[in-house]
């Protein structure tokens, strides 16, 4: 199951995804809210913004990291949040600036960060018990 995952992980095709799944996140991100069901759950779209942001770091990690360059191991996951953080905080101007129904937040932007963190961390420790 290890080697499964290992060459899953490994696999350049995992760029394609990380892309992928960015420009969905974007389109999704930028569609009107009239399209979405309403949850009655306080905070959940924090959830949702944290969930998503946990995904989109993992995805890239996972896609840039290489055992050639694990000595620079904390640049790259710092470099990669960091990324992602802009691209959290692209996207809220962008729904400020160009959609009708939405509007930026600065919570959701810490529900990214944290999802991001919390990203950062189960890659950390995926890695070391799998031995990526």
């Amino acid at each position: 199951m290890k080697q499964l995952i290992k060459n899953w992980w490994g696999h350049k095709s995992l760029f394609a995804v990380a892309v992928f799944y960015s420009i969905l996140m974007m389109v999704a991100s930028l569609m009107p809210t009239g399209d979405f069901p309403r949850v009655k759950i306080q905070w959940a779209d924090k959830y949702v913004h944290a969930s998503l942001h946990f995904i989109l770091i993992l995805l890239w990690l996972f896609t840039v990291y290489s055992k050639s360059l694990k000595r620079k191991e904390a640049i790259i996951m710092w470099l990669v949040f960091l990324a992602c953080a802009v691209f959290g905080i692209l996207i809220e101007v962008c729904q400020e600036l160009f959609t009708q129904s939405r509007e930026a937040d600065l919570y959701d932007v810490l529900a990214n960060l944290l999802g991001s963190l919390i990203g950062i961390t189960v890659f950390s420790l995926s890695r070391k018990h799998l031995k990526l």
